[in-house]
């Protein structure tokens, strides 16, 4: 087990994962202890499929994380540099999306991006709610 500290209330309570998302048992706040506070105020589905963005001409292969109704989060090999307000295409599974970088973390070993996006527009087919 492991003791996670709120990130609204600021009180302990434990977990088997620091990854997933909870709920805190004292005020409510879905959070994780790794990432922290559910940003998305909606249910993320982890699934990790490949797709590709285009990025100022250039197609950035790519695999998805997790996604929610409105939302994505890409990992992309490499260092990449998008900045966040960033509108970017998406292609998945033979759909298309723009989509607005909201978050960015570049990792160095290895060497990936952690990104998560808005969809402002459209709909990928891996969202089926």
């Amino acid at each position: 087990m492991i003791r996670l500290e709120c990130p609204n209330c600021k009180k302990y309570s434990y977990s088997v994962s620091v990854e997933d998302f909870r709920l805190c048992p004292y005020c409510s706040t879905f959070f994780s202890g790794k990432y922290g506070a559910e940003k998305r105020n909606e249910v993320r589905i982890l699934n990790e499929s490949p797709l590709v963005l285009n990025y100022h001409d250039r197609n950035l292969d790519a695999s998805t994380v997790d996604f929610s109704r409105n939302g994505i989060g890409i990992k992309i090999p490499g260092e990449e540099n998008l900045p966040v307000g960033e509108i970017i295409n998406l292609n998945i599974q033979h759909s298309l999306a723009k989509a607005q970088v909201k978050w960015i973390v570049n990792k160095t070993d290895p060497s990936v991006t952690i990104a998560g996006f808005k969809i402002i527009k459209g709909r990928l087919s891996l969202l089926r709610f």
